[in-house]
């Protein structure tokens, strides 16, 4: 009876401390909230119990934008792959994620993808010859330390939390092409088993399409090697552009008997005409050497679909030269059984062999600067703005905006134009900024974004 009672008194006795703990803690992040200065607070994790961390003030902190954005894949089905760096870290980001925005610049249409890799796959209905936008932004996570104020002059560093805030974008432009086979061929080098001495056929398949119409592989019957050719023609990129990568497609339709079969690519000389080749007069290519190998399987039950080889330097140096790439399909092994199909035109347009590959640039904004970097408010300043290139005719419109960094909610301490116009031929144009009266330091973001897209930031700090 007694232990009972007195363990009664103790759980009363511990609800009663929690209770106090509860509205000490409550009590103190209301004082928090309302800014008192360090020297007349003085908080630490225990104090705080957790409500709202072990900080007393923050400060913000823009995260560095990705770098590096370029376009490393684009294959069928139609899917391209973007790939960036990140110059805060070499590994999977803790406290912020990338927002990757791709627009349709004629529909303007945008889809945003969240992600915490430093690529995204992207796979859509994209339109040939139509440009899209790549824009990629560092964005931390959602802190509750934000709402805490700005650290008095000579705040203990331990009572300071960093409050990240969204990088400037870094965008990319990227049109996919494509280019149908001009010439999709096979060659067979079969003997005619029909005659006592066999005979070397020598054949010209033509438009002919069994099972796909393409082929590749060695059979044992006594003996006979397939092998294929694609021809391409592709147009020149338009000037100021580069490519950014590139795919040769091609379309499974079934293996002769279950397995798998490992198949290269690699370029060969223009100077044949599908219509007219033949084992005797293809182009010479070295099965046991290709730029580039696919391994496709079979079980038994024909399902088409599509494989791709990366040849982005032949398609490159095809674009760069005459126009025409020449490509040789073998069976790496051509003394191991293995024979595999694959569609040509003739068999199905949709899906006949073909080229894809993207074309683009980085955007137009180089930089914005700030001159003085801080003032007292109440001050001017002037900004500059710089392109990557000189601006076309008609010149090229920057849209300018300014954030509050220090309290994100507030409106910021400065005004600006909402755009300006670099001129034609030229690469900068200045405008001017103009401060208020603020009661604390104040840091502000401006921001000069391109019509596609593309963000540049300087800071300005606003002093009492």
């Amino acid at each position: 009876m007694h232990a009972a009672l007195q363990g009664s008194k103790t759980a009363r006795g511990n609800r009663r401390e929690r209770a106090a703990w509860w509205l000490a803690g409550l009590f103190l992040s209301a004082l928090v909230a309302l800014a008192l200065p360090g020297e007349q607070i003085r908080l630490g994790a225990a104090e705080l119990r957790g409500l709202v961390g072990s900080y007393l003030y923050s400060q913000p902190l823009i995260l560095s934008a990705p770098t590096n954005a370029r376009v490393t894949e684009i294959y069928l089905p139609k899917t391209v792959k973007v790939e960036w760096d990140d110059p805060m870290t070499n590994q999977e980001p803790t406290e912020w994620e990338y927002h990757v925005t791709r627009t349709d610049t004629v529909t303007q249409a945008t889809t945003v993808y969240e992600t915490t890799d430093k690529f995204w796959v992207d796979s859509f209905a994209f339109v040939y010859g139509r440009q899209y936008t790549y824009s990629v932004q560092s964005v931390p996570y959602s802190n509750p330390n934000s709402q805490l104020p700005s650290p008095p002059p000579g705040a203990d560093p331990n009572d300071i939390a960093t409050v990240y805030h969204e990088s400037d974008p870094t965008a990319i432009e990227m049109t996919p092409m494509q280019a149908e086979a001009a010439y999709n061929q096979t060659v067979d080098s079969r003997y005619d088993l029909r005659y006592g001495n066999p005979t070397f056929l020598d054949f010209q398949f033509k438009d002919r399409s069994y099972l796909g119409g393409l082929f590749v592989g060695y059979a044992n019957d006594p003996s006979r090697v397939g092998r294929s050719y694609l021809q391409f023609s592709l147009s020149s990129l338009p000037s100021g552009k580069y490519l950014w990568a590139g795919s040769v497609n091609i379309t499974h339709t079934r293996s002769f008997g279950n397995g798998s079969v490992t198949v290269g690519c690699q370029p060969v000389d223009d100077a044949w005409n599908g219509s007219l080749l033949k084992w005797s007069t293809a182009p010479t290519l070295d099965p046991g050497d290709p730029t580039e190998t696919i391994t496709v399987s079979y079980n038994g039950t024909p399902t088409p679909a599509w494989h791709r080889w990366t040849m982005g330097n032949a398609i490159g140096g095809a674009i760069l030269g005459d126009g025409l790439l020449s490509l040789g399909l073998a069976s790496t092994s051509e003394n191991s059984s293995g024979w595999a199909y694959f569609a040509k035109k003739e068999f199905d347009a949709d899906l006949s062999p073909r080229v894809l590959y993207a074309y683009g640039g980085t955007q137009g904004v180089a930089s914005v600067t700030v001159a003085p970097t801080s003032l007292t408010g109440g001050g001017s300043a002037t900004g500059t703005v710089t392109l990557l290139s000189a601006a076309p005719s008609g010149g090229t419109t920057i849209t300018l905006t300014a954030l509050n960094l220090t309290v994100p909610n507030d409106p910021a301490p400065a005004s600006l134009p909402s755009t300006v116009t670099v001129p034609a031929g030229a690469t900068s144009a200045t405008f001017q900024i103009t401060t208020s009266s603020v009661s604390a330091a104040t840091q502000v973001r401006i921001d000069a974004e391109r019509v596609t897209g593309d963000v540049e930031s300087a800071v300005l700090t606003v002093n009492p």
